[in-house]
């Protein structure tokens, strides 16, 4: 390939694309960010080179669903903390690498090394306000180590800081989906907070996401009671689209006469192809899996590796879709975590998690 191909710049490696790229990242850094987390002695150390490389790996592929799954991977980690000083310690000194590489490409001028291409992640990442994040975990770090040393009295161990934080995310959820449902609807909102394009949903949303998300759901909401219990059929999107529905969305530049066999939204996906019931049971499976292993999580610590992953996922799915690189890896990570579970059950796990 010449070096001007689209398939040299965008096939990252021979995962993929960005797409396949970034879901597959979305379920593996969660492992190496727990395994820095929880490792012990010198495994920490390649443990934090693995989870470093991750980290900047998932900042550079380019795709924005890679940012909401990096966001709640640290996210359910931070919550799996706050029970826990010496927990929180730990979520702190992982919480430092995505800042520490951004600051560090920074300092060294990493953009110079970069395709032509990547000038948008030139300015999203490579900037001194790095510093700023860097330094306020850094110092809260330091200070939250000195006070284990220390020891005494563990405030975090009666819950009521996680309770909080639970709280206070649940309000924080609802408070952003009534901001982006009031940009949709008023002009006024929308210019209230800045008028952000993320905040609109268009046509152009998400790399074209907007329309077509659209489109499918109306189509989803014309079709029958029976398609809409049970859905077109498995992996029968384009047929239910280009044939039943007619759906004509313009495509353009290297995706011109392309045609859509999913939703690019994994859930949507499920509700066309498999129907409400569908849906609902493949989605239950994921957040079934989620619970079970935050209710074992103080047991065995490993099912916060579990947790990580299937939030990950989640968030990720959300703008991509089920993928061989990532779907197969999702469903093994659960399928571990529930065999420790049952081994944790039956009294022949390792109750603490330590490796």
């Amino acid at each position: 390939m010449d070096w001007w191909d689209w398939n040299r710049r965008n096939l990252l490696s021979t995962i993929g694309n960005i797409n396949w790229y970034c879901s597959y990242l979305a379920v593996a850094l969660p492992l190496l960010l727990y395994c820095f987390w929880a490792g012990e002695g010198w495994r920490r150390i390649p443990a934090g080179i693995g989870a470093y490389v991750g980290t900047g790996a998932m900042l550079l592929q380019g795709s924005a669903s890679g940012y909401a799954a990096l966001a709640a991977m640290y996210g359910v980690l931070l919550f799996a903390s706050l029970r826990d000083r010496r927990k929180l310690l730990r979520f702190l000194e992982t919480a430092l690498l995505p800042p520490l590489f951004s600051f560090l490409a920074w300092l060294t001028q990493m953009d110079l090394i970069l395709p032509f291409d990547m000038e948008a992640a030139v300015g999203r990442i490579f900037t001194p306000l790095w510093g700023i994040p860097l330094g306020v975990l850094a110092v809260a770090a330091a200070v939250l180590r000195v006070a284990y040393r220390k020891g005494g009295r563990d405030r975090l161990a009666s819950g009521r800081t996680l309770n909080i934080a639970l709280a206070s995310a649940a309000v924080c959820f609802v408070a952003c989906v009534l901001i982006f449902a009031g940009c949709q609807i008023s002009d006024e909102i929308w210019s209230f907070f800045g008028s952000p394009a993320f905040l609109r949903l268009g046509g152009e949303w998400g790399s074209g996401r907007g329309e077509l998300w659209s489109a499918v759901w109306g189509g989803f909401c014309r079709s029958g009671f029976v398609t809409k219990l049970y859905g077109a059929g498995p992996d029968c999107f384009a047929r239910y689209f280009y044939e039943v529905e007619a759906l004509n969305l313009e495509t353009i530049g290297q995706w011109e006469d392309a045609i859509y066999a999913n939703a690019h939204n994994e859930w949507l996906n499920m509700l066309v192809n498999q129907g409400i019931l569908g849906a609902a049971a493949y989605l239950g499976f994921f957040l079934s899996a989620f619970g079970r292993f935050w209710r074992m999580r103080e047991k065995n610590r490993r099912m916060t590796a579990g947790m990580m992953a299937v939030g990950a996922y989640l968030a990720n799915q959300f703008f991509s879709f089920g993928q061989v690189v990532s779907t197969p890896l999702i469903f093994l990570v659960i399928a571990v975590c529930e065999n420790e579970c049952r081994m944790t059950e039956a009294g022949k796990g390792n109750k603490d998690g330590r490796e």
